[in-house]
Formats: C-alpha cells, sequence, structure tokens
C-alpha cells in the first residue's frame, strides 16, 4: 500500500511539472528565488560578470542577469547557485550595453 502512495506521489510531481505549476520551477534550472528585498537565490549562475555594491551581473549561460540595489553581497556561490544578500531593488535582463559594462568592469564599451 505505501509503495502505491509514493508512486501517485511522484505522478502528481510530475503532473506539476509539466503544467508549469510550483513543482516544475523548482526545478528548472534558469530560477530567480526573491526572498522578499533582502535575499536572492539565482540557480543556473555559471559565473560572476560583475560584482559592486549596487549591480551584481551573473551569466545564466546563454543569458545574464543583474541585481540591483545596496550594499549587495554574494553569500555563497555553490555549483550552478548564487545567493545575493542586501537591499535589493530590482532585476533585469542584460541589453548588450550592460553586457559591455560587466565584461569590462564597469567601463562600458567605447563606440
Amino acid at each position: 500500500m505505501q509503495q502505491k502512495n509514493n508512486r501517485d506521489g511522484a505522478k502528481k510531481r510530475l503532473n506539476l511539472s509539466k503544467r508549469g505549476g510550483i513543482g516544475g520551477d523548482l526545478f528548472l534550472k534558469d530560477t530567480l528565488v526573491l526572498r522578499d528585498e533582502r535575499s536572492a537565490v539565482v540557480y543556473g549562475c555559471k559565473r560572476i560578470l560583475l560584482y559592486e555594491k549596487d549591480r551584481i551581473c551573473l551569466s545564466l549561460g546563454n543569458k545574464q542577469i543583474t541585481l540591483l540595489g545596496e550594499d549587495l553581497i554574494c553569500t555563497a556561490f555553490t555549483a550552478g547557485s548564487v545567493t545575493v544578500e542586501g537591499v535589493i531593488h530590482g532585476t533585469a535582463y542584460c541589453t548588450d550595453q550592460c553586457l559591455g559594462k560587466c565584461r569590462k568592469g564597469g567601463e562600458g564599451e567605447k563606440k
């Protein structure tokens, strides 16, 4: 009986992930989890492109994301995820202009 219940639970979790419910979101590699305005965890992070007190740019492989705020610090960087704490004002996907700043340490590309 217990084994049948375990299989039914696994089927429900699989169905949730197929529909894009919360079960699926927890296992996506490019996921941003905000824990109020003081903490964020980014899953799927390949490397840190820029690290400043008010901006942290992260590479997720084929896209980049920027966390904006005050007194930002990376408190953990493990295989595939990074935790950022501080006062988080917002997030944005990096544009070509932003990528130039990230790759040159905040200087930007001269055109």
